[in-house]
């Protein structure tokens, strides 16, 4: 390849000055047969470097492809190594930059990286070829290119370091991004559009006015392929780094066998856990203190305990995902883990279920009944076969958290650790969840069971009590054993259903093709950028006098254009319907009433209903509890509320038609405590009071009335403390809690709280409960909740079921029909709230 190169390189210059000499009339030594031979060698000369420069750059292409791909496959399997806490050193920007930006680079560098080696003979073969041709006064040349040689190193280095911070201002802008679009119904919802829109445009023009640094496009290859390596290294030896401080990780971390699985859960294996004395820091804080209990196979474990008191830091510490300072954990046998915030993919019901795994039918339908998913299973268009869609958006939190407890239980482990999966599903659920599959399924396991519900401590073998990171015994009363189950869920058979095609990315036609070249030329901001690159691309080709690199460059611009198209695609969707046009008083609403007139609603016209003939009006300054079983379409009032969705009917708010009232205006009177809590990228400060509407003192007092003014105030930063990605430096009960100070710094007449206290101990509920009571006095209150106690003090009792108001009364005067649904609720609940009434 390298004679080919210097064949093909040198050879058509001094067959071009043999074939000048021909028409030179002072030579007369070659011949017009000579001349035609020396023309056919010049032509033949430049095939031949057609032939062989293609065939080298698909060779060096298809390396870098190779490169690319090994490295995209090392940067996964190493995030899917690490540690939580190492893990919260990487935002998502970084990830999707590492593996869509850096690892691109290879792929690109890879193309002209021969040029590195044989650049330097080329130049000497060079030099020598013009000193004999043209003499000394070559070396004059020579030196220029010397000196553009030194200020082309000094460029490339320059080039480094800009992409460096092109990277960093990258990862910020995507992680921005993916915390908008991960919170855009909150943000809807708090009326944050023109807040966070400005916080996006400042990180694009800070973007933008780091890449009008760059320069020389031919260094810029190899320059950011030096970048990326870097970025690329730094993620890969992150942990390996700390691991060299921790000569000591063996002693405090013992076998872990993930591997011994069975096919079949009722075989027994030995399985321990026992943590002595362990000590868990984050930064300066102590977040588990001398932390010592023990937990054998058949053994089930009960801790409860504040919000944000370390209950799932323990669980953490025992997946090994976060390092003990001191102690130890010693495991034997594999785990299971459910986690609070339940994650879905998308995919199917029975892929998320699954989750790889091989399917068992009698085993899977076991732990479809004993997750109470069977009904819900029913009701869904194509069954267990349904697509759940983004993150999960067409599942409802208790559907996410049952589907997250199926795929823990689903896999056969000898642990099982679960982490709160009965605050988010409704009451008779949680009972028939916690009989049904902790007691009976999970009986002959070893089970960790983290929860806010005291009532199921009296059943466990042992149960303990978090406080300021101490771990307490609680004295128990197990009758585990001698339970009967009165909450029986109905059973009901899974229908087959075909399986659910993938959705496929729509792929333009010829057509659509030539209609997307014509937007993008006419669009003002690319028009520059297009005459630019055609004027490249024009240049290269007269340069290389090849047809060749017309077409690839062509090919290459046809690739690039499928981002243009989605780019496209996703400024042609409708946006929100917005026809309100009635402006009212500034004071409106001045008392909160709040009127459903024959409301339906459906989240896309193939899909069923979710609300079906809403009718029930709530007066001024009174509480309304929304219950009912998960699903039943009690999110859904929130939704249409807000205008989320298009509803038929009307919503009157103080006898104003919403649909008649700017979407901004209505949104803006209205505050709620999401499902969800979301943190958004930034200081505590700016996720609490993003417009800078309020001052510091009512931002403590807001926190001070929910009991975590101290927590702020003992951070080293306050306010200002850096919220890291997802909120994961709080938890999720102090996640909802600082969504609560938001709804209290807003101070509206309309307050909505969608299961705002799932997450947090039932003492702090009823603190909340409480500052409801006392700040929120005055206005109308709807609270959405799984726990009866929460709304058993409301005026009035809203009760949902399949997306139809099913009673809608006094609590008292539900109480009294003994067949009715809340009264069922109320008594599958407890006796006591019963008794309460």
């Amino acid at each position: 390849m390298l004679v080919l190169e210097f064949a093909a390189t040198f050879l058509p210059p001094l067959c071009l000055k043999e074939f000048l000499k021909y028409f030179d009339p002072q030579v007369k030594s070659i011949t017009k047969q000579e001349a035609c031979m020396i023309a056919l060698a010049i032509v033949l000369l430049n095939l031949l470097r057609v032939l062989y420069t293609h065939q080298l750059y698909l060779e060096f292409a298809s390396l870098g492809m190779k490169v690319r791909v090994a490295c995209s496959s090392l940067v996964y399997r190493k995030y899917l190594k690490m540690k939580r806490e190492t893990c919260q050193k990487f935002t998502l920007g970084q990830m999707v930059n590492l593996l869509s930006n850096d690892v691109e680079r290879f792929h690109d560098v890879f193309t002209f990286f021969h040029n590195t080696w044989i650049g330097p003979i080329k130049l000497v073969v060079g030099l020598y070829y013009l000193d004999v041709v043209l003499g000394k006064s070559a070396m004059v040349g020579f030196l220029i290119l010397v000196l553009f040689i030194f200020l082309q190193a000094y460029t490339v280095k320059h080039i480094a370091n800009q992409k460096l911070r092109v990277a960093r201002k990258t990862d910020h802008r995507i992680r921005l991004m993916d915390d908008i679009i991960c919170g855009i119904q909150v943000i809807k919802m708090h009326t944050w559009e023109k807040p966070f829109s400005k916080l996006v445009d400042l990180s694009r023009k800070n973007l933008t006015l780091t890449v009008m640094k760059r320069m020389a496009y031919a260094l810029i290859f190899y320059a950011e392929a030096k970048s990326s390596l870097k970025r690329i290294e730094e993620f890969l030896l992150c942990e390996h780094q700390e691991s060299q401080h921790l000569d000591n990780t063996k002693e405090r971390y013992n076998k872990i066998d993930n591997n011994s699985l069975s096919t079949s859960p009722q075989v027994i294996r030995t399985s321990s856990l026992c943590i002595k004395n362990v000590v868990v820091k984050f930064e300066k804080t102590v977040v588990l203190n001398d932390v010592s209990f023990e937990a054998s196979s058949g053994e089930l474990v009960g801790i409860t305990g504040a919000a944000g008191s370390g209950k799932s830091t323990l669980l953490q510490a025992i997946l090994k995902e976060v390092e003990p300072t001191k102690g130890s954990v010693d495991v034997e046998g594999a785990m299971s883990y459910a986690a609070q915030e339940a994650w879905i993919f998308s995919a199917s019901i029975r892929q998320n279920i699954l989750f790889g795994q091989e399917m068992e039918p009698t085993k899977y339908q076991k732990v479809i009944r004993v997750c109470a998913l069977e009904d819900d299973l029913s009701l869904f268009p194509h069954g267990d076969q349904t697509l759940v869609g983004e993150r999960g958006v067409m599942l409802s939190g208790g559907q996410k958290a049952r589907i997250s407890l199926a795929r823990a239980v689903y896999r056969d482990a000898d642990i099982y650790l679960l982490d709160d999966p009965l605050s988010s599903v409704d009451a008779h659920v949680a009972e028939h969840i916690f009989n049904e599959c902790v007691l009976n399924y999970l009986k002959n396991k070893c089970v960790v069971l983290v929860t806010h519900q005291l009532k199921y401590l009296s059943k466990v073998n042992k149960a303990y009590f978090i406080e300021n990171g101490k771990l307490t015994a609680i004295e128990t009363f197990n009758n585990a054993n001698h339970l009967e189950n009165d909450n029986k869920i109905e059973t009901t058979a899974l229908k087959k259903f075909d399986v659910v095609s993938e959705v496929k990315e729509h792929r333009s036609s010829q057509a659509t093709s030539q209609n997307i070249y014509r937007k993008y030329c006419f669009a003002g901001p690319w028009l520059m950028s297009l005459l630019i690159l055609l004027m490249f691309g024009f240049v290269q080709i007269l340069i290389s006098g090849m047809t060749q690199g017309g077409m690839k460059i062509w090919s290459d611009v046809d690739a690039h254009m499928t981002s243009v198209e989605r780019v496209l695609e996703y400024t042609d969707l409708t946006p929100e319907e917005d026809n309100g046009n009635f402006t009212p008083s500034e004071t409106w609403p001045q008392k909160g009433d709040v009127e459903f007139k024959s409301v339906t609603m459906q989240y896309s016209p193939e899909k069923p209903m979710v609300l079906n003939q809403i009718c029930f009006t709530v007066k001024s300054g009174e509480k309304l509890g929304i219950v009912g079983r998960t699903g039943a379409g009690k999110t859904s009032l929130i939704s249409a509320l807000f205008r989320l969705f298009h509803f038929e009917g009307i919503i009157l708010i103080d006898g104003v038609d919403t649909k008649s009232v700017p979407l901004q205006t209505v949104r803006a009177e209205i505050s709620i405590i999401p499902q969800d809590p979301i943190l958004f990228i930034g200081s505590l400060r700016k996720n609490l009071d993003p417009f800078g509407q309020y001052s510091d003192c009512q931002i403590w007092q807001a926190l001070e009335e929910v009991q975590i003014k101290n927590l702020i105030a003992n951070l080293p930063s306050g306010l200002e403390t850096a919220v890291i990605e997802g909120g994961n430096n709080f938890s999720v009960g102090q996640k909802q809690l600082l969504c609560l100070v938001r709804a209290i710094l807003r101070n509206t007449k309309i307050i909505v709280l969608d299961e705002a206290t799932a997450s947090i101990d039932l003492e702090t509920d009823e603190l909340i409960k409480f500052t409801i009571r006392r700040r929120f006095k005055d206005c109308t209150v709807l609270t959405i909740a799984h726990r009866l106690n929460t709304v058993m003090d409301s005026d009035k009792i809203l009760v949902m079921d399949s997306g139809r108001v099913e009673e809608f009364g006094e609590p008292q005067q539900l109480l009294q029909d003994t067949d009715g649904i809340f009264y069922s609720l109320v008594t599958r609940n407890s006796k006591e709230d019963l008794v309460t009434m």
